[in-house]
């Protein structure tokens, strides 16, 4: 997807000249995975360099009030791409701004930069034919405080064991959940005994691993590769849990709103 500057910047042939920040409207409507950037300056005579940031509700800020550094260019800075199966997370809805920095040549000149974000491939489950132990992980990231209450693993016939853990950001890990021998006929949802309450910058990691050989009873076919699919037959990877956000403090609150 090839983002285009919203119009011609006209840079003029002396001076010095303050940084542009150019709003340009997002392709997607939903969230997308980036595996790899390149920028395109328009006009290598005067452009000194371009970063593009995004902004969505609940982002990180680096002081400019644009949200977070998505991707840059200065010159000698190669196309990025990322690892296979690693993405650059764009949220649906995110703001894009552009800020482009201009110097001066001696003679007025125009740029259109361009930017170029390659989708990644959606991440897809993909469990070898044949394969015992295809493994899987996701994780998701407590933004606030909050408290968890239970959970539920789910896989398919090949499913063959899941575990939850708490990666807290001291540095320890703890195991809230492991099935060792995961049945899809008993998918059990898991209440815990005493809510668990996270701080922010907690991690929930779930990883497991998938059966996908002949020694599996359940195997619909082994000689299958299998991705992601809504029939049993096919395959999910889904780490279902139940959790809050705890409530911001009365006093934090009045704060927060200047009462």
């Amino acid at each position: 997807m090839i983002l285009t500057l919203p119009e011609i910047q006209q840079i003029p042939a002396t001076g010095v000249l303050e940084y542009r920040y150019l709003k340009i409207r997002s392709p997607f409507t939903n969230e997308v995975w980036v595996a790899g950037t390149d920028i395109k300056p328009g006009n290598r005579a005067v452009v000194h360099h371009v970063i593009l940031y995004a902004k969505w509700p609940g982002c990180t800020d680096d002081g400019s009030g644009h949200g977070v550094h998505f991707c840059g260019w200065a010159p000698g800075f190669p196309a990025t791409r990322y690892p296979a199966g690693v993405g650059h997370r764009l949220p649906a809805g995110a703001e894009l701004t552009a800020e482009v920095h201009y110097t001066t040549c001696g003679a007025p000149q125009t740029d259109q930069s361009e930017i170029a974000l390659y989708r990644a491939a959606e991440f897809d489950l993909d469990i070898p034919p044949g394969s015992d132990e295809a493994r899987h992980v996701s994780t998701y990231a407590f933004q606030k405080p909050a408290t968890i209450y239970g959970l539920m693993p789910h896989m398919h016939f090949r499913g063959k064991w899941m575990r939850y853990e708490l990666l807290l950001p001291d540095g320890t890990k703890e195991t809230l959940l492991q099935v060792p021998r995961y049945d899809f006929n008993w998918q059990l949802g898991y209440a815990l005994a005493e809510p668990r309450s996270v701080p922010a910058g907690t991690w929930l990691m779930v990883t497991g691993a998938f059966d996908n050989s002949p020694a599996n009873p359940a195997n619909p076919d082994a000689a299958k590769r299998v991705r992601f699919g809504l029939q049993s037959w096919d395959e999910m990877f889904i780490g279902f849990f139940e959790a809050a956000d705890d409530p911001t403090p009365i006093h934090e609150a009045a704060a927060a709103t200047g009462r």
